[in-house]
C-alpha cells in the first residue's frame, strides 16, 4: 500500500505541476483560463473512464468451489445484523468518523485561505501540491516501518496529531512562502493517515464478507464527506474563517485523541 501511494503521489505531484504551469503561462484572458479549465475536466473524465474499464478486468483470486454462491443482499444483511458483534471494528469506525469530519471539514477552507486570503494563482497551488505530494512519496514507506514496528494504532495516532496541527498552520501563515514551508508537514502527516487508516481497516475486519463491511464503512465516510465541507463554509459565511479553522484543529484533535486511547485500550487488552 505504502508503494502504490508513493506512485500515486509521484503521478499526482507531475500532472499538478504540468497543469499548473500551463494554467498560469497560456491564458491570456480570464475566458481563456475558464477554457482551459475545462480542457483539462475534460481530460481527466477520459482518464476516469479508462480507469473504470481497466479496473473491471481485476478479477477475485478465489477457486470456484471457493466463491459465495448467496446472492450479495442477503450477505449485505448478514454483515449488518453481525456489524453490533465486531467490538473493534464499531470502535475504529466511531473513531475515524470523528477524525474524518474535522478532516473533511478543512478541505475547503484550505483552497479558500490559499486563493482569497493569500492570494495564490494556479502556480503557487501547483507548487504547494508538488511539496506536499514530494514529502508524501519520501514519507510513505517509512510509515509502512513505523507502523510494522511500533504497530498501526500508535502510528495512527501519531500521523492524525500532525493532521490536527495542519489547521492550525494555515491560520499562522501570512504569506505562500510560509503555506508552502508548512505543506512539508501536511504532506508527511496525510501520507501516514492515509497509509495506516486502511491498514487498520483491514486489521478489524473480518475475513469473511470483508468486502461488504469495507463498503459499510465507505458509505459512512462519504456521508460525512457530504456533510462536512458544506458545513465549514456555513460555518465560515456565519463567523470567519480563522475561527472555522481553528474549530476544524479541535475536531481533529479530538479525533486523534480516540485514536489514542483506542490504541491504549488495546494495550491493556492484549497484557
Amino acid at each position: 500500500m505504502s508503494l502504490r501511494n508513493r506512485y500515486s503521489d509521484f503521478s499526482r505531484l507531475i500532472i499538478s505541476f504540468i497543469s499548473g504551469q500551463a494554467l498560469t503561462l497560456i491564458p491570456k484572458t480570464p475566458q481563456q483560463t475558464i477554457v482551459l479549465y475545462q480542457i483539462f475536466f475534460f481530460i481527466a473524465f477520459v482518464f476516469g473512464i479508462i480507469e473504470f474499464i481497466m479496473l473491471l478486468r481485476f478479477k477475485n483470486r478465489q477457486d470456484k468451489e471457493e466463491v459465495v454462491k448467496e446472492k450479495y443482499f442477503t450477505l449485505f444483511l448478514e454483515t449488518v445484523k453481525d456489524i453490533p458483534k465486531q467490538k473493534k471494528l464499531i470502535t475504529f469506525i466511531i473513531c475515524s468518523l470523528m477524525f474524518h469530519f474535522g478532516w473533511q471539514m478543512g478541505w475547503p477552507l484550505f483552497s479558500i485561505y490559499s486563493i482569497k486570503i493569500l492570494h495564490a494563482n494556479e502556480s503557487w497551488l501547483s507548487i504547494m501540491t508538488i511539496v506536499n505530494g514530494g514529502c508524501s512519496i519520501i514519507a510513505s514507506t517509512r510509515w509502512a516501518k513505523f507502523a510494522d514496528k511500533k504497530g498501526n494504532s500508535l502510528a495512527l495516532a501519531l500521523a492524525t496529531m500532525g493532521m490536527a496541527i495542519t489547521p492550525l498552520l494555515y491560520v499562522l501563515s501570512k504569506s505562500l512562502l510560509q503555506l508552502v514551508i508548512f505543506n512539508i508537514l501536511v504532506g508527511i502527516a496525510t501520507a501516514g493517515t492515509i497509509l495506516i487508516l486502511f491498514n487498520l481497516l483491514l486489521e478489524v475486519t473480518p475475513d469473511k464478507n470483508r468486502t461488504i463491511y469495507i463498503a459499510i464503512y465507505s458509505i459512512l465516510i462519504n456521508i460525512s464527506a457530504t456533510i462536512a465541507p458544506l458545513f465549514s463554509v456555513w460555518l465560515k459565511d456565519m463567523t470567519s474563517i480563522y475561527f472555522t479553522l481553528i474549530l476544524v484543529a479541535i475536531l481533529r484533535l479530538i479525533g486523534s485523541i480516540a485514536f489514542f486511547i483506542r490504541n491504549l485500550k488495546l494495550n491493556k487488552c492484549s497484557t
